[in-house]
């Protein structure tokens, strides 16, 4: 009974260190916008970028809007950030995400290009 008890100690405490190192894992910058879209005709769209990095240097636009979204976190690790566009859907259209992201931890740079395809369909047929 006693190495049931034993061994069952072991292997709670291994899962409860696996837990604790994998749940500690820094994540890697990243920066997203959602892929498709599909509204109605003259309906408020709103695309919103968000972005978690240690440092950014990116471009929203689309639809004659723009947004920069600039700068870096102001704590140890990457800060998670937003921005939005917004404007009437009449046409079918493409937004942009572009730019690059920095991850805190390892100090490298990325690329980023993101595109948002947004459809618009007319509200009688949902076509």
């Amino acid at each position: 009974m006693n190495k049931i008890v034993k061994k069952l100690l072991i292997v709670f405490i291994i899962s409860v260190a696996l837990y604790i190192f994998n749940g500690n894992k820094a994540k890697a910058a990243s920066a997203d916008i959602p892929e498709n879209l599909t509204v109605v005709k003259g309906q408020t769209v709103t695309v919103t970028a968000t972005v978690n990095a240690g440092g950014w240097n990116l471009l929203l636009e689309g639809e004659g809007k723009t947004q920069h979204l600039v700068g870096n976190t102001t704590v140890a690790g990457n800060q998670t950030v937003t921005t939005s566009i917004s404007f009437e859907a009449n046409q079918n259209t493409v937004v942009t995400l572009t730019g690059d992201i920095t991850d805190f931890s390892e100090d490298v740079s990325q690329k980023v290009s993101r595109t948002c395809n947004i459809t618009v369909q007319t509200a009688s047929t949902g076509e």
